[in-house]
């Protein structure tokens, strides 16, 4: 899952509107929209608020931002697969 997909639905079950969570942000609600959209990478230095906002671990929220870099990085290539194995081996 993509950190914009999870955000939203942190938000929703929440109860919270996009322009609360914005606000929160402190940024402009079409700033917080395009983070939901994945059209926009969120700083990491707002996934502490993000993480209070919506109720979620620090630890669990930045697994996601980190897999969500992950993916951005491997999306177009040819065997993102084989580079997830090489890297796991590395990580074992």
């Amino acid at each position: 899952m993509k950190l914009g997909d999870r955000l939203k639905q942190l938000r929703l079950a929440k109860q919270l509107t996009q322009r609360q969570v914005a606000a929160q942000l402190n940024v402009a609600p079409s700033i917080y929209n395009r983070f939901e959209r994945n059209e926009r990478k969120v700083k990491k230095e707002m996934l502490s608020k993000l993480s209070e906002i919506l109720g979620i671990s620090i630890e669990e929220l930045n697994t996601i931002w980190v897999a969500d870099q992950v993916y951005k990085l491997l999306e177009y290539e040819q065997n993102p697969n084989d580079v997830i194995s090489i890297v796991s081996k590395d990580f074992a």
